[in-house]
């Protein structure tokens, strides 16, 4: 596995296997993960509402507020917004496959690295005014929740701090995802199995 190693100071660089990274002022290892394999990393430099990240030494065209590897390595999302037109999204090995008012809040890949779930906040199509909790996977709306005081009980947790996958998530089998989320005055669970969409379809019909 790549050894890390950060030196002393504000001005010092990361050095990974000895190979001086591109310098980030006031960066962070707490934003810094390796792929669940090991043969791949990332980080994200300093900004407070997005700032530049790094996949494998080589800059990404997005300003991240998070990201998270698939089980076996080989995508990687990441949430942020354009930095040349400030649109917010979701990007998946490079190319924005959604676009929204917000960045999506949490993200996660199934069992068997096909399919990729993300939840964002976005209007309610049904109450002017009102904003939703919304579940996607590979681009599709699967499930809707209400933006309301009980939300916080599922999503913050005691001790909570900050989370890519969802808490009230738990992936099922290879491809599945069960969701908590509050429609109306209770706590409904939603399973989702997809079936006709998979990363690569999701990925080879977007636009960069």
């Amino acid at each position: 596995m790549p050894a890390i190693n950060r030196p002393r100071g504000k001005n010092s660089p990361i050095i990974i296997d000895g190979k001086i990274e591109r310098f980030e002022r006031s960066i962070t290892l707490d934003q810094f993960d390796f792929s669940p394999d090991g043969s791949r990393y990332a980080y994200i430099g300093s900004g407070q509402y997005g700032a530049p990240i790094y996949l494998d030494g080589s800059t990404v065209p997005v300003a991240a507020t998070d990201f998270i590897f698939s089980p076996d390595g080989k995508h990687i999302a990441i949430s942020g917004y354009g930095p040349t037109d400030n649109v917010h999204g979701l990007w998946v090995d490079g190319k924005r496959v959604y676009k929204g008012e917000r960045n999506p809040d949490f993200m996660t890949f199934s069992s068997d690295n096909q399919h990729c779930y993300w939840q964002v906040v976005e209007p309610d199509p049904a109450k002017a005014g009102y904003w939703n909790h919304v579940t996607y996977v590979d681009g599709k709306p699967v499930a809707r929740c209400d933006n309301v005081g009980n939300f916080t009980a599922v999503t913050m947790p005691a001790g909570y701090s900050r989370y890519t996958i969802h808490p009230g998530w738990q992936t099922v089998g290879d491809s599945g995802l069960a969701c908590l989320g509050p429609v109306d005055d209770t706590i409904k669970r939603v399973m989702v199995t997809p079936s006709d969409s998979s990363v690569t379809t999701m990925v080879a019909g977007a636009a960069k």
